[in-house]
């Protein structure tokens, strides 16, 4: 718990970009226009599509907040993705299925592993600390975030990008299963811990704790699970604070059933809670959109902020706020 201490975690910087124009086959990508131009510091090197609109969103990052590499040498890389370098992967395998092995161009070869968009973050902007790819669905990005929280929290590392990128595809659109508008998107964030004076000051986002969860009980989602889950991390983190409080849920879930669920969990719970539903799906990017939201909003109307992403049985937590109250 952090709002009785000196040191607090906070995003500091905070950038977003999510696919505008629908495709033809379901999904808003991101044009071509916002990674074209992005060349890296190496002209020579290669790099693929989700790698270009990850790295551009780095770039975009960077220049917003004027982070140079001095300060991003320490930092770890937490980068959440639900299908990563997929089409990469198919592209080049389907060449060599149907040409030969000898008809692949071996440049494209570092794409086809899963944490190839985060090693290339990391080569480009020389970042010399951990470096993790959650490749874990729909809670990818907040989990990413949440991760790096602790890792923050533990000191492995002192300071931490954060968030998420996924694209759109033909191996994508065999394995959506969603009723909702899904789009494309890249998000990072900066995590670092900063005075408590700062983050008021500077209106940071303080990040309050994270936690993941199965909530299923006999192959169930179960509305009594995610109410223990909300009422322990309220009592535990905000038991002296008479606030309002809001909730942001994400899920693949049908809206009506989502709707039901979580309704009957935040009335278990017994805390007065304002609940939003998000019918808009950014694969593994969606948490790292959402708090870019809350992020770049000018005035919360609620003291505290909880962030919801339903992965199948898998509930992800993050508790935010700008400015907790102090005890």
């Amino acid at each position: 718990m952090y709002l009785n201490i000196d040191n607090v975690i906070c995003i500091t910087s905070s950038e977003c970009y999510v696919g505008k124009e629908k495709s033809g086959d379901h999904a808003c990508v991101i044009d071509e226009s916002y990674y074209i131009y992005y060349q890296g510091e190496n002209k020579s090197r290669h790099f693929d599509r989700i790698s270009k609109i990850l790295l551009t969103g780095m770039s975009k990052l960077c220049d917003k907040y004027n982070l140079n590499m001095e300060k991003l040498k320490t930092a770890g890389i937490y980068l959440g993705t639900q299908y990563s370098s997929c089409n990469s992967i198919h592209t080049f395998d389907s060449k060599a299925l149907n040409d030969s092995p000898l008809s692949v161009n071996p440049i494209h070869f570092p794409d086809t592993v899963i944490n190839s968009p985060a090693s290339q973050l990391s080569i480009e902007y020389k970042m010399e600390n951990e470096n993790f790819t959650i490749s874990n669905g729909l809670n990818a990005s907040l989990d990413a975030i949440g991760i790096a929280y602790e890792s923050i929290l533990s000191k492995a590392t002192e300071i931490a990008i954060a968030g998420g990128v996924d694209e759109w595809g033909k191996i994508q659109s065999y394995g959506t299963q969603c009723k909702k508008e899904v789009a494309e998107a890249v998000g990072l964030v900066l995590l670092e811990e900063v005075k408590q004076d700062e983050a008021r000051q500077k209106s940071y986002i303080q990040i309050i704790s994270y936690v993941s969860e199965n909530v299923k009980k006999d192959c169930i989602l179960s509305a009594d699970i995610i109410s223990e889950v909300l009422r322990k991390q309220i009592e535990e983190n905000l038991k002296d604070y008479e606030q309002k409080i809001e909730i942001f849920v994400s899920s693949l879930l049908d809206e009506t059933d989502e709707k039901h669920l979580f309704e009957e969990a935040v009335k278990k719970s017994g805390f007065d809670i304002e609940l939003h539903f998000n019918n808009k799906i950014y694969f593994g990017a969606t948490g790292v959109v959402e708090v870019d939201k809350i992020y770049k909003k000018s005035k919360l109307d609620c003291s505290f902020q909880i962030l919801l992403n339903l992965n199948k049985s898998i509930l992800s937590c993050l508790i935010i706020s700008r400015n907790p109250p102090v005890s």
